[in-house]
């Protein structure tokens, strides 16, 4: 353990324990002890009861909970614990900082590890694989990203035609509904719970009668036309690679004179955010490569779209936007 080796040890040592604590924060986070923890401190007996109520299960939870003490994630005192630091405390109150720990293993973790455990094996991982749902929590994140490019191209006042593909609860909608009181809202969501669940939140806000949402894939459903503005966010890397000039194209067809398609999301070529998706999608044969700005951009301008320089949102990864606007007013 000592002479040349001793530095390489320490860092292992480190690293490991960096490992553990994303391991448990996810595990604390996805299995629900960080929100059973965010009131105040538990027992043992009423933690276990919830996360562990086999009998023969007690000891190795009660390991468990030690193991978030040593990494100073909870706070023993006695036969109770509680929450420490403020990560924990974030996790607890803001969902997406809970999916970004919780993505770091079943995302970054999983696609490194996984990916080289299917080629060995001569298979491909699939969009099955793919832990969609803390995707989307994670991508929230971005939210106030992409709130700004809405506000920076729908009009606050006027008539107005909104599209979005890939609507998901339809919060884009909501906020441009609110922005905008004389403008019209149109989503498509492939997934049909998603899509009632997104039905539902527009009832509850009053907006039933601006916004529709329909079930359907954006490469065959019908689309509304002479729309203002197409938002597409974060959902052509989802599109295998033949398909998305097509979709492009399909989305320009459905413009007004002047109208445009907004496209946002990560691109190619950046660091270790934007390549861990990359790898993902890259590996999948049912999509393909993060695309590039310059890919967008021709296959936009091919369907007839005059297009702005594209513009990065976040600064340190390609998170693109890349606008095309229809001739004529």
């Amino acid at each position: 353990m000592g002479g040349w080796r001793f530095p390489t040890t320490v860092r292992m040592a480190k690293m490991l324990g960096e490992t553990q604590r994303a391991s448990w924060l996810a595990a604390a986070s996805k299995f629900g002890v960080i929100r059973a923890l965010a009131k105040g401190a538990l027992s043992l007996d009423t933690l276990a009861q919830q996360f562990a109520p086999a009998p023969e299960h007690r000891a190795g939870f009660a390991a468990w909970l030690r193991h978030g003490v040593l990494l100073k994630q909870l706070r023993q005192h006695e036969q109770t614990y509680a929450l420490r630091g403020s990560m924990t405390r974030r996790m607890a109150t803001d969902d997406a900082y809970a999916a970004l720990v919780e993505g770091m293993i079943s995302v970054q973790s999983n696609g490194l590890y996984k990916s080289l455990e299917r080629w060995s094996a001569g298979e491909s991982l699939t969009l099955a694989d793919v832990d969609a749902g803390t995707v989307a929590r994670i991508s929230n994140m971005l939210t106030p990203l992409v709130e700004e490019v809405l506000e920076a191209n729908v009009p606050a006042d006027g008539a107005h035609t909104l599209l979005e593909i890939g609507c998901g609860n339809a919060h884009y909608l909501r906020h441009a509904c609110g922005a905008n009181d004389r403008l019209q809202g149109h989503g498509l969501e492939l997934d049909a719970a998603v899509a009632e669940t997104a039905r539902r939140q527009i009832d509850a806000a009053g907006l039933g009668a601006r916004i529709d949402v329909t079930t359907g894939d954006v490469c065959d459903a019908p689309l509304p036309t002479d729309v203002d503005t197409v938002l597409l966010i974060n959902l052509l890397y989802y599109l295998p690679m033949t398909q998305r000039a097509g979709v492009l194209g399909r989305l320009a067809e459905s413009l007004a004179p002047g109208g445009r398609v907004l496209v946002a999301g990560y691109c190619a070529g950046g660091g270790l955010g934007s390549n861990i998706l990359d790898l993902w999608f890259s590996a999948m044969p049912e999509t393909g490569p993060l695309p590039t700005t310059e890919a967008i951009t021709e296959d936009l301008e091919a369907a007839g779209l005059s297009v702005a320089p594209p513009r990065q949102l976040m600064p340190g990864d390609p998170y693109m936007l890349v606008v095309g606007t229809r001739s004529g007013s």
